[in-house]
C-alpha cells in the first residue's frame, strides 16, 4: 500500500509544483487526499509509520495534503490539551515512547555514501569539522530549485538518523 501512495505521489509530483491543474490532474488530486482522509481515519498508524517518505514526495505547494499526512496519531496515543495552563512537552509520558518508522531513509545516506561517515562522527566526534565541512561540500553541488530539495531532504535524513542512534 505503501508503494502504491508513493507512486501515486510521484506521477503526481511535476504536475502538483505547478500552480495551474488541468481537470484531470485535479481529479485525481482530489481523488489521493480522499484516499488519505480514509487512511487518517481509519489506519493513522499508517499514515505515522510512512509519514518521512510521503512528506518527502509531496510538494511543498500541496500543504492540505502535507498537513493531512502529519496530523496522524496512533489510536493508543491520547493527545494533550493544549490549552492546559502550564503544559509542559517535555513533562508528557508519550514524549519518551520513540516513534515507529518505517520509510526507509537509510537508503537515502547509502545511496550517497553517508551513513557510515555519518554513524563515525555520531560516535566518535572525529573529525570535528565533519558538519562544517558537509554542509560546504553539500552547498557546491546544490544550486537549483530541485538541488534545494535534496538538500533538505538530506539534512532531515541526518536529523533522523541521529534521533535513531540516541533515542
Amino acid at each position: 500500500m505503501q508503494v502504491l501512495i508513493c507512486d501515486a505521489l510521484s506521477f503526481m509530483r511535476p504536475y502538483l509544483q505547478k500552480v495551474e491543474l488541468t481537470d484531470s490532474i485535479r481529479t485525481l488530486y482530489k481523488g489521493l487526499l480522499c484516499i488519505l482522509l480514509v487512511l487518517l481515519h481509519d489506519f493513522p498508524s499508517f499514515l505515522c509509520q510512512y509519514h518521512f517518505a510521503f512528506c518527502d514526495l509531496i510538494p511543498t505547494t500541496c500543504v492540505q495534503m502535507r498537513n493531512l499526512v502529519l496530523s496522524a496519531f496512533p489510536r493508543t496515543m491520547r493527545l494533550p490539551d493544549p490549552f492546559t495552563p502550564n503544559l509542559k512537552v517535555s513533562e508528557l509520558p508519550e514524549i519518551s515512547i520513540a516513534p515507529r518508522i518505517l520509510s526507509d531513509y537509510v537508503t537515502i545516506l547509502d545511496r550517497h555514501e553517508l551513513r557510515q561517515k555519518v554513524e563515525k562522527y555520531l560516535k566518535t566526534g572525529k573529525p570535528t569539522n565533519f558538519v562544517r565541512y558537509r554542509m560546504q561540500t553539500m552547498s557546491y553541488f546544490f544550486f537549483d530549485i530541485f538541488s534545494i530539495k535534496f538538500y533538505i531532504l538530506i539534512l532531515l535524513t541526518y536529523i533522523l538518523k541521529i534521533f535513531v542512534l540516541f533515542c
